[in-house]
């Protein structure tokens, strides 16, 4: 019974429900089964938006987009309908300016582009034509789209777009005429939607629509945006028209409806007001004066008045927080001013009034009328009076300030008591209205134009303005800067306006003006500041904008408060200054805002007076506190609810709907394919004086985040990776070109929380091998971290040109790391060229490319693939100093296209697959280039042809590879793509450039080198001829008229001058010919003649072995000796028999010459009395020590290096004798040799059966023994050394290690751990292992870019004999420029630490030329010219110290001297002056370092008419005898020094001076080591010499291991030694002595003499006379080098000893007076007080 129930229930209800359904519309129970109609349409008006099958007239309709084709779908139409279609479904989007076609995946379809056949993805209105005729529709491009939709029936049926040939070509093939369908056409319309009236909308407010229809979908579009889904309230951003629809399924669309909304905010401004009402806020004003009333106190008594401009009653000024007052009109008449917590208070003191802001005195003010006309009245205290009756507010023009002053009523003056009231009111200020169209402006020229035009010329110019002063206004382009003089002074422009100037060219005080000025109110341009600093302002900067950060003032002159424009003088940390004429500078009470000593940062214009530059500045904010950060966001720009960055910042969860404003200030991202992808994105703001950031993701948007732009983001935030960011939001900009907060200094150590999401600077770091997929190691002196994913380096840079880098402080999953966003982040030590700007029709330019330095020339001669030649330019001043055979283009557009036409050569061209470039005289779509900013942030163009495809699809650019240019693809599979070679700049030719129909054409005779020529010698020279069009018939040479003999080979033309023409002082040649256009090629040089005999030839050769002969016959051939010449030869000193005969001097020796070095010098002297000698050198037999010259750092592709290790072999096999190469070592970095899955262990170091090799391309048994082989072929030859170069990726250096078994690198763990250093010291403890006592190694490259092995810590005396040398010189590039790095400072560095190295001069070759890459060379002295005997060498070259110094000085001059490569005299003596100047520079208070360059200086004078081969002799043996003379100085110093001892005496020492620092015996401690020599017993007390330890370290290590009895002590020790007994004397010696007898010695030095006074302890100073400096008056004017402070608080130690901000003084060395000085021992004798007297005895003895 229930169940029966139960069922009759459920019966009953689903009766009911029947019922109940069968009463509702049949639509409202549709599925998405139901039927689709699609209407014919048969006229162009009902052409809407919506949804439509098109067929074409071939019963084809378009599917939907498939690569580069649209699919075809058969279409059956009845009834003019189309029911429920399969496919071929299309929407529509149809607008004023076309139809957007969207396939059923919401694809748009697009023309491929100009007049070409195909399709492609993209929004794309079609221009819809209609045909009445046959009711069908068709869809063309639109501008130079000259195309139309169709069918193809040869591809069955597919769709694209084909141009009108091919169309016409054959019509049945191509149907392009459409009948169209829609869906719901004929059906019932949906109503029209409604919405918020059109009209003014405020910014922020919303407007809402609605649809009368139910279930109508609103959609809405803004301006000519896409249609979107309305889903509530629109927030109004700007002005703008909302287009709104409403559709719905079953129903045609509704008609279209367009609200027009104009959208506002409301701005302050401050208006004149005749009355005053309770609740106003007002500015008090002085009219007379032009100054407001602000609540800043001056000097307690006063207020500060600031500058106030008022321009059609409305007032405005810089800084108006400080000026608006709060009115509160009080029950009595009176009024109350305010301003937050201050009061506008008239006080009294002892009878004196003043104003004050504490409410000290009355508040209340009379308001009585003053000049009703003006509005103004005057201001008193309510009821308060004095003297002579009321107390008013007054300007006091004298004192610049608002006071409180008694006066009567008569003597009121509305100049300074008359006050105006300014009453703040709010309008309208319309977002993106409608202006009417700017009037066109006068033509222009750049401003450079003008500054070199004539005097008196008329220019008008464009630029931004820099400085407001009176009449002057300065202005700037990109080309520079010019001051524009007005007749009279405007208020109409203001600092960073553009205008337009006219004037006439003048010049005032040495500034280019263009006086009798007019001007138009501009715009366009934007007042950037150029960074630089004071030394490299030039010239070329006057008038134009820049910033000086890190100035010191040193003087406010302001005469005594009677300038309120003061002359502010700045210093940098340089030591230059400049002043800043007439400083708008703010005041605080009496005061200026800054004083003498502060640091400030300072944006101004350069001016100049009669050469002098000086800055100028407008307003006082453009100088700020250094460091300073102006706050760019107003609390106005965030409006309630919005976040700041630092709020949103704080989001640890996905928090939905957020705003946030901030200022755009970085973008960064990954690189990909060699390019930056910068859709990251870093807002900042400063809140409280701190920067706070936050991070935006944008892919699709990112380029609309203008760096500077104040923008306000609305969307999700959720963390990645652990860090707030928000994806993809809204976005709206508040304020466009606010000056942006800069990138914060941090060091790597400070990364953390402090600085996530924020941009950041670190300076001064090493940055490891780049990984474009992963990390990028960056170092500095705090510690390491990584850049991820980092952007490619900068054009033409590596990781180790790198110094400093601009990022963000990102992290992920609690791993701070850094990200950049453009190669220019990466700050390095290569200039590149200033590109030219964008070409414009009719402009005359080269292309220039930064990679090749050169520009485009004249097509090569490959037929098969064409590419277009270089010729080599420098950009100087904008324009293109150009060799021959550059090619100059007029500049055509074709459309969006651009054509570079040269009158000889035609059109620029490319076409077919790419990998061509050749000219055209005719002009064609190959001829046509898109030109836009190159990718990869290297500056300058890129050039995309038109026509040249790769497999017809891929577009081609012009690249520079291989020497020449050609297109091809922007591509490259590794990421790994060097944009520059893509990169292209314009610039027209500079002045003075020839051209032959567009050619630069300046044929000319090329002559290398021109030697002296000698009578009775016949002469020859050989020359070349650059010559773009070719030479026409032979060239010619004529002497005085007569035709020489000129032969010609392979292009090198021959001069011969017969013997008989060789006469008289000169020889004067003119060479002549023409070019094949006709245009004279012309030279004429003169040759020197010396009548004089002529030595050549001479046997044994110069340097040659005679080997088993021990009497060779020693001869020269002797010309122009005349008739019985007197001859003399001397062979080592001694007169011998020589003969003359047959114009040879011979000498045969009767006996056998001793084994060695023979000199030999000949004289001839002829009957005239003219006299030459000659002099060579030769080895008896085999000899000890011979020169050879090499490098000892190069690299192959074994590592990072050019070419194969045979090919390297092969090429220094091959380098001629004149390059001066003999060794070369290849050390390739080891880490290629091994792999990190597969690492060597230590012991692979000595033992060659634990060595792995990496794969069998980077064998190192192979690499030896390929070098040992290469040794066998070419012994006594050249000279291979096989080593490798160990690294630490951004850790503390390289080292190259040589002469080990096997290899080891930083692949092992243990070897590369950078934490404290311990994989280096792990290095070096493998070193230092018995079994590497053969081994040599040698610090490379030492500085910041990869390290300097921390200041070259952890000496020991193990290690220390195993580094035998460190570079003080590395680089490929020119020695003097770019490429070549000199490190003299770290040299003296390592030495100061202890370590014992020779200077080694390297290429470190990575680009081949191996060995000759420049003049670099490192100089061998061996007798055993083989591998094993250049080590031995190494070994036993060890040079160093203070004397030593000198002697290091000595031998690197002549080294310096041989890579001079010129005959020319003047220049060869300069560079070597040079190079000299930056020795001495590295030690200034060594004296004995510019003793021995000057020396070294002195004899290269004395040989100056010599050869350059002489001369280089004369050099050699001066380096040799400083240093056997010093050998001898310290023996004679050690003799003097052990006459002042007896045995058993106790002698205490400072620092070092032993055999270490100098030569053998040294000087202080030369006689301890000569007493150990001849048995005597002396005891030594050597301090450890803080904070270096040379004492503990060198000293104690020295006497030690010579068997003197020495303890160390501390230097806070000295006394009690003293106190003792223990101590009879003090030995010390010294860097430089006085004239006076003072000393400057290691630090400590001083105090050790007064305490020796202190006990009677004689103290005695030892040194070479070298170190005595007469110049050198007293103590005071030797220069005292100061250390950093680190050493003192980190040196030696595990961890700091010191707080970081304690400060340190350490001075390296003290000046110990005379009076404490007992003696001073020299090799001449021990030198008593007076020393003025004994010292220059010391000199004043000839003897």
């Amino acid at each position: 019974m229930k169940k029966r129930g139960l069922s009759s229930r459920i019966m009953s209800v689903l009766l009911s429900l029947m019922m109940l359904l069968s009463l509702l519309p049949t639509a409202v129970l549709a599925d998405e089964s139901a039927t689709k109609t699609y209407t014919k349409v048969t006229s162009a008006d009902e052409l809407v938006s919506g949804e439509y099958v098109m067929v074409a007239n071939n019963g084809y309709a378009p599917g939907v987009l498939d690569g580069t084709w649209v699919t075809a779908v058969a279409v059956t139409a009845a009834n003019d309908q189309v029911i429920d279609p399969t496919g071929g479904v299309w929407t529509l989007t149809v607008g004023k300016n076309g139809t957007i076609l969207s396939d059923a995946n919401g694809k748009a379809i697009a023309p491929k582009g100009g007049n070409n056949n195909g399709i492609k993805s993209g929004s794309y209105r079609w221009a819809v034509d209609f045909d009445a005729t046959d009711g069908t529709f068709t869809f063309a491009g639109q501008g130079d789209d000259t195309v139309k939709l169709a069918s193809n029936a040869s591809a069955q049926n597919k769709f694209r777009a084909y141009k009108d040939a091919t169309i016409t070509k054959t019509p049945g093939g191509y149907p392009c005429h459409f009948t169209l369908y829609k869906l719901g056409g004929g059906l019932e319309q949906v109503a029209a939607p409604t919405g918020t009236a059109s009209g003014d909308v405020k910014v922020g407010d919303t407007v809402a629509f609605a649809c009368k229809t139910a279930d109508a979908t609103l959609r809405y579009k803004v301006d000519d945006g896409a249609y979107q889904d309305y889903t509530g309230p629109v927030t109004i951003t700007s002005s703008c028209t909302i287009t709104v629809k409403a559709v719905k399924d079953g129903m045609t669309d509704s008609q279209e409806v367009v609200f027009t909304y104009k959208a506002y905010r409301l701005v302050d401004k401050y208006v004149k007001t005749a009355a005053l009402t309770g609740g106003d806020k007002v500015v008090i004003f002085n009219a007379g004066n032009g100054f407001a009333v602000s609540s800043t106190v001056m000097g307690n008594y006063y207020l500060t008045p600031v500058a106030a401009t008022v321009e059609k009653d409305v007032l405005t000024a810089n800084a108006m927080d400080a000026l608006v007052w709060d009115v509160t009109a009080n029950d009595d008449g009176t009024y109350t001013f305010t301003q937050n917590d201050k009061t506008l208070t008239l006080g009294e003191n002892n009878g004196k009034f003043h104003l004050n802001m504490d409410a000290k005195g009355t508040t209340r003010w009379d308001v009585e009328t003053c000049n009703a006309e003006n509005a103004s009245y005057y201001l008193s205290g309510s009821g308060v009076t004095g003297q002579y009756g009321k107390v008013y507010l007054e300007y006091f023009a004298k004192f610049t300030e608002f006071s409180a002053y008694c006066t009567s009523t008569d003597r009121l003056k509305e100049a300074d008591f008359g006050m105006t009231f300014y009453k703040l009111a709010q309008e309208k200020q319309y977002v993106d209205a409608t202006t009417e169209p700017d009037p066109e402006e006068p033509a222009t020229v750049p401003i450079r134009t003008a500054l070199e035009g004539a005097t008196d010329t008329e220019f008008t110019v464009k630029g931004v303005v820099t400085l407001v002063d009176g009449q002057n206004y300065y202005l700037q382009d990109a080309t520079g800067g010019i001051c524009l003089r007005l007749a009279a002074k405007t208020d109409e422009i203001a600092l960073g306006d553009t205008i337009i100037g006219t004037g006439k060219r003048a010049e005032f005080r040495g500034m280019a003006q263009l006086g009798s000025g007019t001007f138009v109110k501009s715009s366009g341009l934007t007042l950037d500041a150029k960074p630089t600093t004071i030394a490299a302002l030039t010239a070329d900067d006057v008038c134009t904008y820049v910033q000086l950060k890190g100035l010191e003032i040193t003087e406010i002159y302001d005469n005594n408060g009677q300038y309120a424009n003061p002359n502010v003088t700045f210093k940098d940390a340089d030591g230059k200054t400049i002043q800043l004429y007439k400083a708008v500078l703010p005041k605080n009470g009496d005061s200026w805002a800054f004083a003498v000593g502060d640091k400030v940062d300072v944006t101004a214009a350069v001016g100049t007076n009669n050469g002098t530059l000086q800055l100028r500045n407008t307003v006082a904010d453009e100088i700020r506190a250094a460091g300073s950060v102006n706050d760019p966001i107003t609390d106005d720009m965030i409006p309630d609810g919005t976040l700041t960055v630092k709020e949103a910042g704080a989001i640890t969860t996905k928090t939905e709907n957020v705003s946030v404003v901030g200022q755009v200030v970085y973008h960064y991202g990954n690189a990909y394919n060699g390019a930056a992808s910068i859709s990251s994105i870093i807002l900042e703001d400063v809140i409280g004086g701190e920067i706070y950031g936050f991070q935006i993701y944008d892919y699709a948007n990112h380029a609309n985040y203008k760096v500077g732009d104040v923008v306000k983001v609305t969307g999700t935030i959720s963390p990645y990776g652990g860090v707030p960011q928000m994806q993809s939001p809204a976005m709206e900009v508040v304020k466009a070109g606010v000056e942006a907060i800069p990138a914060q200094e941090i060091t790597v150590s400070q990364m953390g929380a402090d600085y996530l999401s924020e941009y950041v600077y670190i300076k001064d770091v090493t940055l490891g091998t780049y990984n474009a997929s992963g990390s990028t190691p960056v170092t500095d002196a705090t510690g390491s971290t990584k850049l991820f994913k980092g952007v490619p380096l900068p054009a033409n840079t590596t990781e180790a040109d790198v110094t400093a880098l601009y990022a963000c402080c990102s992290a992920y999953n609690g791993t701070y790391q850094l990200r950049n966003g453009a190669s220019s982040d990466y700050v390095t030590n290569v200039t590149p060229p200033t590109p030219g700007q964008l070409p414009q029709a009719g402009d005359e330019v080269v292309i220039y490319n930064q990679n090749a330095e050169a520009v485009l020339a004249e097509q090569n001669d490959n037929t098969d693939s064409p590419a277009i030649n270089k010729a080599a330019a420098t950009i100087e001043s904008g324009k293109a100093v150009c060799s021959n055979g550059a090619v100059v283009f007029t500049v055509e557009k074709s459309g969006e296209y651009y054509r570079f036409r040269n009158d000889t050569y035609g059109y620029l061209c490319a076409n077919g697959t790419g990998n061509n470039a050749f000219y055209s005289l005719t002009a064609s779509e190959d001829a046509d280039w898109l030109v836009r900013e190159c990718s990869g942030n290297v500056g300058g163009y890129e050039m995309e042809s038109r026509t040249a495809k790769y497999n017809g699809k891929y577009s081609q650019w012009l690249e520079y590879y291989s020497d020449s240019f050609k297109v091809y693809s922007m591509y490259s599979s590794t990421g790994d793509l060097d944009y520059t070679i893509y990169s292209f700049s314009f610039y027209p030719v500079a002045e003075g450039t020839e051209l032959t129909g567009g050619i630069v054409n300046m044929p000319a005779v090329v002559i290398d080198h021109l030697y002296d020529a000698y009578v009775g010698q016949a002469y020859t020279f050989s020359f070349t001829v650059d010559a773009p069009f070719g030479v026409k018939g032979d060239m010619t040479a004529t002497l005085a008229g007569e035709a020489l003999t000129v032969t010609e080979e392979e292009g090198v033309y021959t001069v011969t001058i017969p013997v008989e023409k060789v006469t008289g002082g000169k020889l004067t040649v003119t060479i002549s010919g023409v070019d094949n256009q006709g245009k004279a090629i012309t030279r004429t040089v003169e040759i020197p003649v010396k009548d004089e005999p002529v030595f050549s030839d001479p046997t044994p050769m110069r340097g040659a072995q005679t080997g088993s002969d021990k009497r060779p016959a020693i001869s020269v051939a002797l010309a122009n000796a005349g008739t019985e010449p007197t001859i003399t030869m001397t062979v080592n000193g001694k007169t011998v028999d020589a003969v003359y005969a047959d114009g040879r001097v011979t000498y045969t020796p009767a006996a056998d010459l001793t084994d060695g070095r023979t000199e030999v010098v000949v004289t001839a002297k002829r009957a005239d009395g003219k006299e030459a000698s000659f002099n060579w050198f030769f080895t008896v037999g085999k000899t000890q020590y011979q020169l050879y010259f090499g490098q000892l750092h190069s690299h192959t592709q074994y590592s990072d290096g050019s070419g194969t290790l045979a090919s390297a072999l092969d090429y220094i096999k091959s380098i001629p004798a004149s390059a001066n190469v003999q060794f070369v070592a290849f050390t390739d970095h080891s880490n290629y040799f091994d792999s990190k899955t597969n690492a060597n262990v230590e012991g692979a170091l000595y033992d060659t059966s634990l060595v792995k090799d990496s794969d069998a391309n980077h064998s190192w048994s192979t690499y030896k023994s390929t070098i040992d082989a290469f040794n066998a072929e070419n012994a006594g030859s050249m000279v291979a050394l096989g080593g490798f170069e160990m690294t630490w990726s951004g850790g503390p250096g390289h080292i190259n290690t040589f002469n080990t078994p096997g290899v080891v690198s930083r692949n092992n763990t243990t070897l590369n751990n950078k934490t404290d250093d311990a994989g280096m010291k792990a290095y070096y403890a493998l070193l230092s292992q018995a079994e590497g006592v053969d081994s040599i190694s040698q610090f490379n490259h030492p500085g910041t870019t990869f390290g300097n092995f921390s200041d070259f810590s952890y000496w020991d005396p193990v290690i220390d004999s195993r580094m035998y040398m460190v570079e003080v010189g590395n680089g490929e590039g020119q020695i003097g420029a770019g490429g070549y790095y000199p490190s003299y400072e770290q040299y003296i560095m390592a030495l100061d630490k202890g370590w014992h190295l020779a200077p080694t001069n390297n290429q470190d070759n990575h680009k081949g030329r191996w060995g000759n890459a420049n003049d670099a060379r490192d100089v061998i002295l061996t007798d055993n010219f083989t591998e094993k005997g250049i080590y031995e060498a190494i070994r036993a070259l060890r040079v160093r110290g203070a004397p030593a110094i000198g002697i290091c000085a000595a031998y690197c001059m002549y080294v310096l001297a041989k890579s001079i490569r010129t005959e020319d005299r003047p220049t060869f003596l300069k560079r070597l002056s040079d190079y000299g100047q930056q020795l001495d520079a590295a030690r200034p208070t060594a004296v004995n370092l510019g003793w021995a360059i000057r020396e070294m200086m002195r004899t290269a004078l004395e040989h100056v008419h010599d050869t350059r081969g002489q001369m280089l002799d004369a050099l050699y043996e001066r380096a040799v005898a400083i240093h056997e003379d010093d050998i001898a100085k310290c023996r004679a110093i050690s003799e003097y020094g052990l006459s002042l001892l007896k045995e058993g005496d106790g002698v205490l020492t400072h620092c070092n001076a032993g055999p270490l620092a100098t030569s053998r015996y040294g000087t202080a401690q030369g006689p301890f080591l000569l007493a150990a020599e001849r048995g005597m017993h002396i005891r030594v007390f050597a301090d450890e010499t803080r904070p270096l330890l040379q004492g503990a370290r060198l000293t104690s290590y020295e006497l030690q291991r010579a068997g003197v009895d020495v303890t160390l002590i501390c230097d806070n020790m000295a006394s009690i030694v003293m106190k003792n007994g223990w101590v009879q004397a003090c030995f010390v010696g010294c860097d430089r002595v006085a004239a006076n007898g003072d000393t400057a010695n290691k630090i400590g030095t001083s105090g050790v003499a007064i305490l020796a006074k202190h006990y009677g302890i004689p103290v005695y100073v030892l040194g070479p006379t070298s170190t005595i400096d007469m110049a050198c008056p007293d103590g005071d004017h030797i220069p005292i080098e100061e250390r950093e402070g680190e050493e003192i608080k980190t040196m030696w130690y595990e961890k700091p000893m010191a707080l970081p901000e304690v400060k340190c003084y350490n001075p390296a060395f003290d000046v110990t007076d005379h009076e404490l000085i007992a003696g001073i021992v020299t090799e001449k004798g021990i030198c008593r007080p007076p020393y003025t007297k004994s010292l220059k005895a010391l000199f004043d003895d000839k003897k």
